[in-house]
């Protein structure tokens, strides 16, 4: 009982060390510590916390176990963790962009999540069609998924609603 109650403990602060780690080596510095903490720190509940800073991996140091822990915190629930891969299958050559039916995934539940900047993001590839094929433009989803994430209170999707107010696109 007693081990049991240690282990929700050290759960509920890897959770909150998660939430407000600054960058990625803020966790993954704790889970080299021991291999108690190591196994504690790829918990889901922790990985479903984790903030965006800890999610942000430059281009330059990105590999396949940063692309395996953005999966994990994904898998594990991590609304910000979808955002970055799927902006990184948006945006990339790579092999996450061979795997659109996951890609399409990843937005979907970002959108559904009411995640204000995939939101946008979805609507400026509405607008513009997606990097595959320049003909699937819908003025009317991005001008809905726009209205729907200024309505949240993004600031650039206000902004975009208003020139497609002004030039009539997509109303």
């Amino acid at each position: 009982m007693n081990l049991r109650r240690n282990r929700h403990v050290l759960v509920k602060i890897l959770c909150k060390l998660s939430a407000t780690a600054g960058s990625p080596s803020d966790l993954v510095s704790v889970t080299l510590t021991c291999k108690r903490l190591k196994g504690l720190g790829w918990n889901p509940l922790v990985l479903a916390k984790a903030s965006l800073k800890s999610l942000v991996i430059k281009a330059k140091n990105w590999s396949n176990s940063a692309h395996k822990f953005l999966k994990q915190c994904a898998d594990s629930g991590n609304i910000e963790a979808c955002y970055v891969l799927g902006m990184i299958g948006v945006h990339s050559s790579t092999k996450l962009k061979e795997n659109r039916g996951s890609r399409a995934a990843l937005m979907a539940r970002m959108a559904m999540a009411s995640h204000t900047a995939a939101l946008y993001s979805l609507a400026v590839i509405q607008f513009h069609g997606s990097a595959s094929s320049k003909g699937d433009k819908d003025l009317h989803a991005g001008v809905a998924l726009c209205a729907h994430a200024a309505f949240l209170g993004h600031v650039d999707a206000l902004r975009e609603l208003g020139h497609c107010l002004q030039d009539g696109y997509g109303v």
